[in-house]
């Protein structure tokens, strides 16, 4: 399962709402996007780009996942509930250019907060 997650996570690409051509590219400045595959077990996660050189972009990320999950421990008397918040920026840099189809390189930093909520039995 370990490993199933993480080539989700490598192979994961932003949902691009329609296809630039490279003359094009230049005159679009913003581009908002969502993560559909950690849509598939609810994980909402949101990021904008906006456009700070030909090759680059800079944007805020936004998350929000809220399962709960049915117990099979005896020692708990509820379902488990987990809610996490996520927060940061994200720079994308990409040789052909911004908003276009190819290869890109995005890092980023998140600050996340994670809170675990059931009751136990005694």
């Amino acid at each position: 399962m370990k490993y199933l997650f993480l080539l989700i996570v490598i192979f994961c690409v932003s949902a691009h709402a329609e296809d630039e051509t490279p003359s094009n590219a230049s005159t679009q400045k913003v581009n908002l996007s969502v993560e559909p595959i950690f849509l598939i077990v609810g994980d909402i996660q949101i990021s904008a780009d906006f456009k700070i050189a030909d090759n680059w972009t800079l944007g805020p990320t936004l998350r929000y996942w809220h399962p709960i999950v049915a117990s099979a421990d005896t020692r708990f008397t509820d379902n488990i509930s987990l809610t996490t918040y996520g927060v940061g920026v994200r720079g994308t840099w990409s040789p052909t250019g911004i908003f276009t189809d190819g290869w890109y390189m995005s890092p980023a930093a998140e600050f996340r907060a994670c809170r675990l909520y059931g009751s136990w039995r005694v």
